[in-house]
């Protein structure tokens, strides 16, 4: 069966606008629309049904829960809450698990910085790139003029300022070299293979992770289409780090997939 292409459905809602011929449902049963933002092209309009927006949720709780975020964080969403579909999931996903959601639309970065740190926020939400603009405004752990650091806990530093760590994605051994002179603490390699999370983004295939395994001093991961299925041949090419998505989320069940994907990694 041939894949539908995003440009596909871009074109079909060009054709026949504003949401195009290829509609499920008829259109009151839809409460939710997004849209990707244009960036490499004409935006790709989404509805979706509130039991689609739910299994979509639930997909972030699960990438929460994996990071380590708990009912007890405090999550600070550094975005203007416009169509884009990933940070409203991400809210919803927070508030799902019980965190407190701090927004921080129509903010500067150095009232979101300050933000941040009155209310001694815990986890941040927001793009790679917008940290490093974060990060480039905070002095790389320097809170703004004006603003100082909440007072540490027992036994902790005074003083304490915020210490990012900042990854950055790379399809090419020339983008992970501006990466680094960056000073990006790690990068991710990929994709490696076909990936459904990234579905017009062409594999750089096994030899960019060799190259990296070769010539990458600062942590790295391999990224893109990784299942259990290949991951040998990824972890024979160099990779020692890897990040998965869909192999473990679309699995029967996630926990032995996880625990698959560690014992493979713990042998190494």
């Amino acid at each position: 069966i041939p894949f539908t292409t995003k440009q596909e459905l871009v074109a079909d809602q060009q054709k026949i606008p504003p949401f195009g011929s290829n509609l499920t449902f008829p259109l009151e049963n839809y409460t939710r629309f997004h849209q990707t933002s244009g960036t490499t092209g004409t935006p790709l309009r989404w509805l979706d049904t509130p039991e689609s927006w739910n299994w979509m949720v639930e997909n972030w709780v699960e990438v929460f829960r994996a990071a380590g975020v708990e009912a007890t964080d405090k999550i600070y969403f550094a975005f203007s809450f416009g169509p884009f579909i990933g940070f409203w999931l991400a809210f919803d996903a927070g508030q799902k698990i019980g965190t407190l959601c701090v927004p921080g639309g129509g903010l500067s970065s150095e009232s979101r910085l300050k933000a941040i740190l009155e209310n001694e926020i815990t986890v941040l939400c927001c793009t790679p790139t917008y940290a490093l603009r974060l990060a480039e405004v905070a002095g790389f752990g320097v809170p703004p003029s004006g603003v100082s650091a909440p007072e540490p806990p027992e036994g902790g530093t005074p003083n304490q300022t915020i210490s990012p760590k900042i990854g950055l994605s790379t399809h090419a051994p020339a983008q992970a070299e501006r990466a680094i002179a960056a000073g990006a603490d790690y990068v991710a390699i990929g994709p490696i293979y076909a990936t459904g999370t990234k579905p017009t983004a062409k594999p750089v295939t096994l030899d960019y992770i060799r190259w990296a395994a070769a010539n990458v001093k600062i942590p790295w991961f391999a990224i893109g289409g990784i299942n259990l299925q290949n991951l040998d041949e990824v972890l024979a090419a160099g990779a020692k780090r890897i990040c998965v998505v869909s192999a473990i989320l679309r699995s029967a069940d996630i926990k032995i997939a996880c625990a698959e994907f560690r014992k493979r990694l713990d042998g190494l």
